[in-house]
């Protein structure tokens, strides 16, 4: 994944504020085609990110700084996007399956839908609170003009 170029607006108390405008670099993103995660770019106007200061480093307005998202956070946020109510379908399925309802093309069907719609929610309710949006916000990684780890 390519990291986003921030542009440092203010800094206070350890924690800056970046306008960030990457565009979109990934062909099937910029295709339309892509996942829709689009957390640290768009093609439309620049974002306001505010994330802390990494200890050690000073920043100045007008610094301009690399920011990334830990893969191991992009890839929990595609789990429960997207795997949580695949797995709650087949789930459902399988409940149906056991109790004999699977047996009706109809019964199956809406077991299946019943249990994406639940997933779906469930996701959202997970993605949605605190401790989960923290790990998703972008961090400060190194100044722009700095090498590559």
């Amino acid at each position: 994944m390519e990291s986003a170029i921030g542009t440092v607006s203010s800094v206070a108390e350890g924690v800056a504020t970046l306008v960030v405008a990457a565009p979109i670099t990934c062909h099937r993103c910029a295709a339309g085609r892509g996942c829709g995660a689009g957390l640290l770019g768009s093609n439309e106007k620049p974002r306001r990110v505010e994330t802390s200061i990494p200890a050690g480093m000073t920043l100045a307005v007008g610094d301009q700084v690399r920011l990334t998202v830990a893969p191991r956070h992009l890839l929990r946020a595609a789990i429960l996007a997207y795997g949580l109510p695949l797995i709650s379908m087949l789930v459902f399925v399988a409940i149906a399956w056991g109790f004999g309802a699977a047996d009706s093309d109809l019964l199956a069907v809406a077991f299946a839908l019943t249990g994406l719609v639940a997933g779906f929610l469930l996701s959202r309710r997970l993605l949605a609170a605190e401790a989960a949006c923290e790990q998703f916000v972008p961090v400060i990684e190194s100044f722009a003009g700095a090498a590559d780890a």
